[in-house]
């Protein structure tokens, strides 16, 4: 939906429609017609096209002006109106019909959706009883929606043809009927109003005016139960998606509904929610697949909110959603496709792609006023806007190229220094400077910083001086910073505060002077951290710092820990929980988030965090805690710093694909199974129910396999093990599992169960245990 303006060309009869709403290229269209304009009529569109350059935005004056020239008649416009051939005069009332005709007739791609409320009140604008200026009104808003499309987008809508009666006829011909003789048009505005409701079934008018059309369509207020039933047997659904049988029990009491209540609503909105958690953030949600297998649902939701069965069809849904309407604009949150937002990361509105980038044009910051007020886009809300083509293209053309070299905890460590040392809340105070003491520490902190930086690498010199921060809305460098205390005389507390951003960016519990934490809203700040990793994590890639997270969760979630009494916290992941320390606690909630939730933190910036500041601070310990603690605790944290904790006897954590798959094959040879891995393997299919995501999942069945391993008798353990671990040719021996008490193995054809069972990625040869 980004304004696209039209370059000049002598050629606008064999191209796409040019005009009619950017009306700078007048002059160019007229050239390009084989007709001879009369002297007067090209002054006219001279002072007109002249008007719109010194004030590019479309206002009542320069519509009214522009109706005056789309009702002027050819014999006014031409040097010798007798030149007009009979046929040009019986097909073309008005020049401008002759030329939406040729260099407009081109078949539209699709409806421009976002253009539809702005018609609709061009509508409503007809009814009897409306304001005369309410016509004009309506008008301006339709013009300045149009100005703001791309040319595709607008040929599109002027092309699309509307059915009218047993004819059709474009809506660039339906809008210049508008303007030439709006009285004769009010018998059509019906018609195309109905046509606005199969669009958008939520877009419906209160007015009496309309109901013969809307009873026709079933729609709005004459949506009824056998509407309801068209609408829901339409509904794509698969028996192997969760919420199949719920779909089927609903069907069969649609089938005994006399009247659309508030039961059958319930059930709706159940099924919605179910729906919606199946497909959340994947690629078949509606925001990933708009059309297709969505399309129905989102129809019928629509319709039902313009039948006021609902409030919102998008909180149908989207039952997560707490906004019906923009809270700029004021409009229905409906009134534009879904594929006009984006999903906020809380889940709670929708963030109109338009709205961030128009902010971004006059502000330079990606922001966007939600329900709560005005705030910038976390990093996984701008990664969403950017699946869209026409804004990625678009942002990328506005920002510049990214930092890829980050900074070492030494020198974040002594940022943080100057910062105690240099911010004081007297900056903050209008008219006051620092006092003697004050301003002392300040020059000796910024001393000991400079005298830091003489000591780093030229390269390291150069990241920490281009190192990006954006803070208020705008983007600093920190040499920027240094510049305007140093050589501008800025004021240090202020400038501080940037720097404290920085600080936030690698470490965001960053803890200040409680003076200034009092003083400064640092909590919007670390709600925007950009969470940078330490540089000294660089050499990990996000895989390999995702498993080791994973490793550490299971180990976290089925380790017994020793604690003092009472002193045990409990912590959950789905039905399993475990007793963990204090500082087992700090681990669980640092990690959790991006392993259980969606969200784009990196896992090289978590696993940072985990080691350098609960890790190294837990073993450099104190009195207090030599005594509390345990020593194998201790030894866990060593395991964790030193990333032995996947080796350990412990341990074991496979991909579900090779335990599947193994343990499946053990079943196969030895009989009778032990029931414990029986119940484990079936355990594994309803996991895949109950966890949906691929990380939650693996977790899942490690955890369990954790347990698993405890309870069997050390025949089987090994047996599980010994399997688990050796690389699998095609053909596995036994021989070292066979004892008197077991039958002959049976071989079989492991491939079928491969193709014949979901849980299963890959064959065993194909897989490997978890590499770190």
């Amino acid at each position: 939906m980004m304004p696209a303006y039209i370059k000049p060309n002598n050629h606008a009869c064999d191209d796409k429609i040019q005009t009619l709403f950017d009306f700078r290229e007048l002059p160019y269209m007229l050239a390009a017609t084989p007709f001879k304009f009369s002297a007067d009529f090209k002054e006219k569109i001279a002072a007109f096209s002249a008007q719109f350059k010194e004030t590019p935005s479309i206002t009542l004056d320069l519509l009214t002006a522009w109706k005056l020239i789309v009702c002027t008649p050819w014999s006014a416009m031409l040097v010798d109106a007798d030149d007009l051939t009979a046929e040009t005069k019986a097909n073309y009332p008005t020049f401008w019909h002759y030329y939406m005709h040729h260099a407009g007739k081109l078949s539209a791609h699709a409806v421009p959706y976002h253009v539809l409320p702005s018609l609709f009140d061009v509508l409503e604008a007809f009814l009897p009883g409306a304001k005369e200026s309410s016509l004009d009104q309506a008008l301006l808003s339709l013009c300045t929606e149009l100005n703001q499309c791309s040319i595709e987008q607008m040929n599109d809508f002027l092309n699309t043809e509307v059915l009218l009666g047993s004819s059709s006829l474009s809506l660039g011909y339906i809008l210049l009927d508008i303007w030439l003789a709006p009285e004769n048009f009010i018998s059509q505005a019906g018609i195309l109003m109905a046509w606005i409701g199969t669009q958008n079934p939520s877009l419906i008018s209160d007015s009496e005016f309309f109901h013969q059309h809307y009873q026709t369509l079933k729609i709005g207020h004459f949506f009824d139960r056998e509407a309801l039933i068209h609408h829901y047997n339409a509904l794509p659904v698969a028996e192997h998606e969760p919420y199949y049988e719920l779909f089927q029990t609903l069907k069969l009491r649609l089938e005994l509904l006399t009247d659309i209540d508030e039961t059958i609503l319930a059930e709706l909105s159940k099924l919605y929610h179910a729906r919606w958690q199946y497909i959340a953030l994947t690629n078949d949600d509606y925001f990933q697949t708009p059309r297709g297998i969505n399309e129905p649902w989102v129809r019928l939701a629509l319709c039902l909110e313009g039948a006021d069965f609902i409030e919102s069809g998008y909180q149908l849904l989207i039952p997560s959603l707490k906004t019906t309407h923009n809270a700029t604009t004021q409009a229905k949150l409906t009134h534009l496709p879904l594929q006009d937002y984006v999903l906020s990361e809380a889940e709670d509105e929708l963030i109109l792609r338009q709205d961030c980038w128009q902010y971004h044009q006059l502000h330079h910051a990606w922001a966007y006023c939600g329900r709560l007020g005005l705030r910038l886009l976390t990093a996984l809300e701008l990664k969403r806007l950017l699946q869209d083509e026409s804004f990625a293209a678009y942002y990328h053309q506005v920002t510049p190229t990214a930092c890829h070299h980050y900074l070492s905890k030494r020198t974040i460590d002594e940022i943080g220094y100057l910062i105690d040392h240099s911010v004081h809340a007297t900056g903050f105070k209008a008219g006051e400077d620092y006092n003697p003491l004050e301003m002392t520490q300040a020059c000796l902190g910024y001393q000991r910083f400079l005298d830091y930086c003489t000591s780093l690498t030229a390269a390291e010199h150069q990241t920490l001086y281009n190192h990006p921060i954006e803070l208020f809305h705008k983007r600093y460098l920190f040499k920027d910073i240094l510049q305007a205390v140093f050589e501008q005389g800025e004021c240090v507390a202020v400038y501080g505060q940037i720097l404290m951003k920085l600080v936030l960016d690698y470490h965001p519990y960053t803890l200040f002077k409680p003076t200034i934490e009092a003083k400064i809203n640092l909590h919007s700040m670390r709600l925007l951290s950009a969470k940078h990793a330490y540089a000294e994590y660089a050499y990990l890639t996000e895989p390999q710092a995702l498993a080791r997270l994973k490793v550490i969760f299971v180990s976290l979630m089925t380790r017994q820990f020793n604690c003092l009494y009472f002193s045990g916290v409990k912590i959950k992941f789905g039905d399993f929980e475990n007793l963990t320390t204090a500082t087992g606690e700090k681990i669980y909630l640092l990690i959790r988030e991006i392993l259980t939730e969606h969200t784009t933190t990196s896992a090289v910036f978590v696993y940072a965090q985990l080691i350098e500041h609960i890790v190294k601070p837990a073993l450099n310990k104190d009195f207090v805690t030599t005594l509390k603690r345990y020593p194998d605790t201790d030894l866990w944290l060593q395991q964790i710093l030193a990333n032995t904790l996947a080796h350990h006897k412990d341990i074991h954590c496979f991909e579900p694909g090779i335990l599947h798959a193994r343990l499946t094959y053990l079943q196969q040879i030895f009989s009778p199974f032990d029931d414990k891995m029986n119940n484990f393997v079936t355990d594994m299919i309803i996991f895949k129910q109950q966890y949906p995501t691929d990380t939650k999942y693996w977790l899942a069945v490690n955890i369990a396999l954790q347990h698993l391993l405890k309870q069997l008798k050390p025949l089987w353990h090994e047996r599980v093990l010994t399997s688990l671990e050796e690389n699998l040719s095609a053909k596995v021996s036994v021989a070292r599992f066979k004892d008197k008490h077991h039958a002959k193995p049976r071989f079989f054809a492991r491939q079928a169960s491969y193709e014949n069972n979901p849980i299963i990625e890959s064959p065993p040869s194909e897989l490997s245990t978890l590499g770190l």
